[in-house]
């Protein structure tokens, strides 16, 4: 029987330069797509506690690589977008090492509110093993980009990512 890591079939492009400068629509899924985030009222993302903890977890990413910009985000209840701007090329794979440190770090401070605040518990993990990135290639589609992801919030009750539809 293969195992779950080897038949995953990796969504990275193959033939794609992942050490080079450029910029990165990224998403993060919560495991089992829970709403551990905080909820949408009114078409506008209100974040509990946990979502202001991953929200000032993604503005520390330039503190803690000082080749990468955030440009625009948002923390959903379930998931998050967002882009990020690498600036120098790098020979290790910064994209993966950011997303992995990110989503680390973030299951570590989850795990401390559990246990000092009581927010609510995840199960095995707190994030998707994997997550979604797109390379943005021109102003076009950044712009497009920045719009869905400021506009997501009123398009929360089609979102495939909704558990509740």
């Amino acid at each position: 029987m293969e195992s779950e890591r080897t038949s995953r079939r990796s969504i990275r492009l193959t033939e794609y330069d992942y050490s080079l400068a450029g910029m990165y629509f990224v998403t993060v899924v919560a495991q089992l797509k829970l709403c551990l985030f905080g909820h949408v009222t009114n078409e506008k993302m209100v974040l509990n506690d946990a979502g202001n903890m991953i929200m000032n977890s993604l503005l520390e990413i330039p503190n803690r690589y000082p080749y990468v910009v955030c440009d625009v985000f948002i923390v959903m209840p379930n998931h998050l977008h967002g882009i990020l701007c690498f600036e120098n090329e790098y020979p290790e794979k910064p994209l993966s090492l950011v997303i992995g440190s990110f989503k680390s770090l973030t299951t570590v401070s989850y795990i401390h509110g559990v246990e000092q605040y009581k927010w609510d518990v995840f199960q095995k993990r707190l994030w998707q093993r994997n997550y979604y990135e797109h390379i943005i290639r021109n102003e076009e589609s950044l712009n497009n980009i920045r719009d869905y992801i400021l506009y997501n919030p009123t398009h929360w009750n089609t979102d495939t990512d909704n558990p509740l539809l």
